[in-house]
This record gives C-alpha cells, structure tokens and sequence, in this order.
C-alpha cells in the first residue's frame, strides 16, 4: 500500500480561518490571490518533511492524516517554544550522560546522525536563548504505529515539490559558474536532472518502458511546436527535420518548464511519493494544462497529486471530481 493523505487539518490560519480538506489520490485547488493555496500547500510540505518554513508558523496548529493510521502535526503556541527549549535540554543531556537510552530513543545508528542531532538541538537552543525572530516557534510530532514487519524506509514519505512560480524567476535569474559562464538557473536545474535520470537509465533503475512512457509524454507536447524529444547517450530535441537540434537553453520558457516537471517526476522515488505542484499552469498553453495530470499520472499512476491553481482548465481532461473551491474547505476560526 503507498502512503498517501488522507486528511489536512489546520487551526487559526493567518489567525482567521480553520481549514479541513478531505484528500484523494488527485487534488486540485483552486481560489482567488490571497486566499492562502500556497502557503497550505507549503505547509502539507513542512509536515510531510517535518521541516521548518516560514509557512508553518502562520497557523496555530496544522496536521496530516495518513491512510497508515499515521499523523504528523505542528503545534505552535506560547508555551512550544518553552517546551521545545525543555526538549533540546533534555536531548544534548542524553547525549553526554545516558547514550545509549537517547540513542534508542532517536533511532541514532552512527556517529554521522547523533553529531547532526546535536547541532540541530543546539542551534535550537541557542536561537531560543537570543529570541532570533527565525526561532522556532513550534515542534513537530509523529504519531501512529507503523506496519508489523514493514521496514523502516519503506515508510518514509517521499515528497517532490515544483513551484512554477520559482521556476518563471529562475528562467529569467543568472548565476555564474566557477568557470565564469553564466547561466540561468532553471537551466542549471534542468541539466540537474537530466543527468539524474540519464544515470537512473543507465544503472537499469528505471526501466525502458518508463524512458519510452517519459519521452510518449513529452513528445505529445512537443509535436504541437513541430520538435521531437529523443534520450540516447542525452537528452536531445531535434527541429521538424529530424536533424537539427535545439538546445534547450533555447527552447520557450513552456517548453523548458515542461522538461523541468516531467524530469522532476520521472526521478521521484517509487515509494511513497506524493507530488506538490504550486501553480502548474503558468507558462502554459490552456490544451497543454488540460492533459498535465493525466500525463504525470502516465509517469506515476502510484503517486498521489495535490496541485494548487488559478485555471480550470487544469482539471478539464477528466479530473473534474478532483477540484475544490478554496472556500470550500475553511471556516471562520474561534477568536
């Protein structure tokens, strides 16, 4: 069984709203600017990695229901700071005084993991001591049993989190290589993971029938703009002729958003994966929106999709009973 959500639930967002969203194996949300689509889809992202953001300290309690009877929740209130400054206390004590029962406890197996936990606690500590407004304002807790006999990576929840809004700036910022080259960065981050899933070929991670599915699902795409996309020893994007190529560095900033998400999914793990899409649809004719979905269902038909958006025109190739209204799912909050 993969690990999917079942359920979000988050208390006193922006200290006006509660949210309750019931999950399935494709979730689309749609609202108005300001509504707040992407900071709760930021917010499912620090649970699911149980990592501090920006966004996770707007709410005064957020959780996560997994189908494994699992939760992971964030609590932040005037007295987790307190309790989390007793916690790291408690840890770094552990570590000098009684290894072997906190060692147990942390799940630490090497010298590697108790220096990372360490610092981790001490940075706490030491962020709480000088009331840095980046402290944590909050911690975050686990509960649920996991399965009898399941080992314990089979039960970590992979996430792959896209932002086109990150990726229409970054198509546009430079940065400058040691060589002195400059390049932009979403072009940096495509070669990251073209190379990434020209190894997983090679190595025989992922198989031929997913490179063919990959490259059926680009090629759709592609054919509209008269281009084929071709993996041999590269990645390569041939013109209408067959054999002029382009670069990618030259394709539009659509065509390259689209390598981006489909490399992104085509690398994610197997087990597990949830995928975060922030605002798909920017760049993107309205008929290459409509078939998104389907085609990331084509490289992933396990993964489970919760995709935030302005366009209907997203959920229009058959994934109409995905959509929710943003308004939907919040209630006025308790004062």
């Amino acid at each position: 069984m993969s690990v999917k959500i079942k359920k979000l639930s988050i208390e006193n967002l922006f200290d006006e709203h509660n949210v309750e969203w019931v999950l399935d194996d494709v979730n689309v949300l749609v609202g108005k600017n300001g509504k707040g689509k992407s900071v709760i889809l930021n917010i499912i992202h620090s649970l699911l990695n149980k990592e501090e953001s920006t966004e996770v300290n707007y709410c005064k309690k957020a959780s996560i229901y997994l189908n494994d009877k699992r939760m992971i929740s964030r609590r932040n209130d005037p007295s987790s700071s307190e309790f989390l400054k007793i916690i790291a206390s408690q840890v770094l004590k552990g570590l000098s005084e009684n290894k072997k029962e906190i060692k147990k406890l942390a799940k630490i197996k090497n010298k590697e993991q108790e220096e990372k936990i360490k610092s981790e606690m001490e940075l706490i500590l030491e962020k709480l001591s000088s009331k840095d407004t980046d402290a944590p304002k909050g911690y975050f807790v686990e509960m649920g049993e996991k399965e009898k006999g399941k080992q314990e990576e089979k039960d970590k929840i992979n996430t792959t989190y896209i932002s086109t809004i990150n990726m229409s700036a970054n198509s546009t910022n430079e940065i400058k290589k040691s060589s002195g080259e400059k390049v932009m960065v979403l072009d940096f981050e495509i070669k990251e993971e073209k190379d990434a899933a020209l190894k997983k070929i090679a190595s025989g991670s992922r198989s031929s029938e997913e490179k063919k599915t990959l490259l059926d699902v680009l090629n759709v795409f592609f054919k509209d703009t008269k281009k084929e996309v071709v993996i041999e020893d590269d990645l390569i994007v041939f013109l209408e002729d067959k054999k002029t190529t382009i670069e990618i560095e030259k394709l539009s900033s659509g065509e390259r958003q689209l390598i981006y998400t489909f490399l992104r999914v085509f690398n994610s793990e197997r087990e597990n994966q949830i995928i975060l899409l922030d605002e798909p649809e920017i760049s993107l004719h309205l008929s290459w929106q409509e078939i998104l979905i389907s085609s990331i269902k084509k490289i992933r038909d396990d993964c489970q999709i919760i995709l935030v958006t302005h366009s209907p025109g997203i959920v229009m190739d058959g994934w109409m009973g995905a959509y929710k209204e943003i308004d939907s799912i919040i209630t006025k909050a308790e004062k």
